[in-house]
């Protein structure tokens, strides 16, 4: 049954399968798989521990600060400590987890200085995947594009889920880039950055009018194939957000 989302706004499951459309839409257009992040590309027991671990501190089952319990893990998914080692070493790196010698592994959260650099980075990398976007995007991604603005105009969203569809209008820019590697870069940085930053914080009600009205200039250069101005576009819209979190950076 449909319930509605915060602040009165449009049922929950309603754009959750608008957006599993999306996905399925874009997965036949662009011959990839859009069953989460990349879980096409994680088979060995390793990735799949990290994905595990991941997706706990996503959620907040796993707490900031909070004490990962390895043995337990080592009992849920039945694998050796080496996979969980290995996992956490690749966490570690892309700033999830800190591991603290003879004491153990805890969550971390970026400090203001990392999560502006962050941002700073995924700004520039977004605006490589728009220009290549611009170059090869075809009928299909531009009305998705079209159609997730036009949900995005609705004054009936919460927050969240504006920030759902705004993850999922970059998306299709990502996949359309053609640019493999670069993309798994930036999604990334979206994984570390969306646990990281506040909701609340990006997408007041003042920032989500820009939000949507430079995504808009985006799709304008996308439409009119302007390789150029859409790098520029994305990479300013990606800026405005970052000095949302300038914070200690200076």
């Amino acid at each position: 049954m449909s319930h509605l989302g915060s602040n009165g706004s449009q049922p929950d499951d309603e754009l959750e399968n608008k957006l599993k459309l999306f996905r399925k839409r874009l997965s036949l257009v662009e011959g990839t798989q859009q069953d989460g992040h990349y879980e096409h590309y994680y088979g060995r027991k390793r990735d799949q521990v990290y994905l595990y671990i991941k997706r706990k501190i996503q959620s907040r089952e796993l707490q900031p600060g909070q004490l990962i319990d390895a043995q337990r893990i080592t009992e849920e998914l039945r694998v050796s400590r080496t996979p969980i080692q290995e996992a956490f070493t690749r966490l570690e790196q892309e700033g999830f987890i800190k591991m603290v010698p003879q004491v153990g592994v805890f969550v971390r959260t970026s400090t203001s200085n990392e999560l502006f650099e962050k941002l700073l980075s995924r700004a520039v990398l977004e605006g490589v995947l728009a220009e290549w976007a611009s170059k090869r995007i075809g009928d299909e991604e531009l009305q998705m594009l079209e159609e997730l603005i036009q949900l995005m105009e609705s004054r009936r969203l919460s927050v969240q889920q504006y920030s759902l569809l705004n993850r999922e209008f970059h998306n299709v820019i990502h996949l359309t880039a053609g640019l493999s590697h670069i993309r798994m870069l930036v999604e990334l940085q979206w994984d570390l950055v969306d646990y990281t930053t506040s909701t609340d914080i990006l997408f007041k009600p003042e920032n989500m009018r820009l939000s949507l009205e430079e995504h808009m200039e985006i799709l304008e250069h996308l439409r009119n194939r302007r390789p150029l101005e859409a790098r520029r576009a994305m990479e300013a819209h990606g800026m405005r957000v970052a000095n949302l979190f300038r914070g200690t950076a200076d």
